[in-house]
């Protein structure tokens, strides 16, 4: 098995550019990887297999069936912006879990929207966090 590396860039985009390339030479790719970063490659064309430690974990794909990656894979990054990521140290929104932040990335599209609307949330829980987290990042951006 080839070991690839690429000074300067992290795995997770290196093995962004492998999908692409064999996908555009026609193949299909399984990606195996815990890395939610990757699932933004989910296509029709490209699959991840997250092990998370149990053997029969199904594949995640862009919509429908088990699997399901729960939006569009361009929008997983707002998605994990607004859960959080340990891995890659994003901290994301108190109360506002994994199927939370699907529901609002779906209603207000970006994680930037869903900030600048944070006062229409039905939800207190989360409209609160929400707006904490604004003010928090609005004093942040401000020193």
């Amino acid at each position: 098995m080839p070991v690839v590396e690429v000074a300067g860039y992290e795995a997770d985009d290196a093995i962004a550019t492998l999908a692409r390339q064999a996908v555009e030479k026609g193949l299909r790719v399984v990606v195996v990887s815990a890395d939610k970063d990757l699932l933004q490659l989910v296509t029709g064309d490209v699959v991840v297999l997250n092990p998370g430690g149990r053997a029969a974990a199904p594949p995640l794909r862009p919509q429908g069936g088990r699997g399901e990656v729960g939006g569009a894979p361009e929008r997983i990054a707002d998605v994990l912006a607004l859960v959080g990521d340990a891995v890659d140290n994003v901290p994301g929104v108190p109360g506002i879990g994994d199927k939370g932040a699907r529901d609002l990335v779906r209603e207000f599209g970006s994680v930037e929207s869903v900030l600048e609307h944070a006062d229409e949330v039905k939800r207190a829980a989360y409209r609160e966090g929400l707006q904490s987290h604004r003010r928090r990042r609005s004093s942040r951006s401000s020193s």
